[in-house]
């Protein structure tokens, strides 16, 4: 049963940890456009606004579920809030 729990947090903590990347590529190309040309300025505002929305309704709802109603640790609740965001990007379909 341990060894079950183990592989679980290892598979969020993976989740977590690409689903900082894809923040920080997301949020590294907002800045090259922005620096290439101030007239993709209207796409920064949008890219960062929708950002900033998935943070504020998605997971910081996560998060504060996962420590206030199953009474997780915080740096759990942070892995599985990232992981949720993870799984959200992949429904996202481009």
């Amino acid at each position: 049963m341990k060894e079950l729990e183990d592989f679980d947090l290892n598979a969020v903590r993976r989740d977590a940890h690409r689903a900082i990347w894809v923040l920080v590529i997301l949020n590294a190309f907002v800045l090259i456009f922005y620096l290439i040309d101030t007239k993709l300025s209207e796409f920064v505002f949008i890219a960062l606004f929708v950002q900033l929305s998935l943070l504020i309704v998605w997971l910081l709802p996560v998060f504060l579920y996962q420590v206030w109603a199953k009474k997780i640790g915080f740096k759990i609740a942070i892995y599985q809030a990232l992981s949720s965001y993870r799984s959200l990007m992949r429904q996202v379909s481009w």
